[in-house]
């Protein structure tokens, strides 16, 4: 079994499953995910130093992106019978905003370096296709 049917086949059992568990597992799997990026970017040493590679800071920001993108899913859901289309629209948007405070930290922050930001920039990416992939499905009314 190849590496892409595995992860269709799990995404798969993940998208029947209750919206709090998709944004859960969403979460922990983008975590892991970027936890892996963050292994690689120390053991090649991508850029000694800096800060916002190190493990607290991702995994915060990862949930914490994790559970926004549910809410807002759950809101557009709600709110429009275009939530899947929608969502995506508004989540390929935030992606590419998102990608600002890390290029501004390449003139901001000395310790920088473009393959340590490139690391910050592909773990943004890993959020987005997780929650992309995962989250969309029925969302409860969370929201009056």
């Amino acid at each position: 079994m190849s590496v892409s049917s595995t992860v269709a086949a799990s995404v798969e059992g993940v998208a029947s499953k209750p919206f709090r568990v998709r944004v859960a597992a969403a979460a922990v799997a983008a975590s892991a995910a970027n936890l892996l990026v963050l292994a690689v970017a120390l053991l090649l040493e991508f850029a000694p130093g800096f800060r916002p590679l190190s493990v607290a800071p991702i995994v915060f920001l990862t949930v914490l992106g994790v559970v926004g993108a549910g809410l807002v899913y759950a809101f557009l859901d709600q709110r429009t019978d275009a939530g899947d289309d929608l969502f995506r629209t508004v989540a390929l948007a935030v992606l590419a905003v998102s990608f600002v405070p890390d290029l501004a930290l390449l003139v901001f922050d000395p310790a920088a370096t473009v393959l340590g930001v490139l690391a910050l920039v592909t773990m943004h990416v890993v959020v987005a296709a997780i929650c992309l992939a995962v989250v969309p499905g029925d969302a409860p009314d969370l929201l009056v």
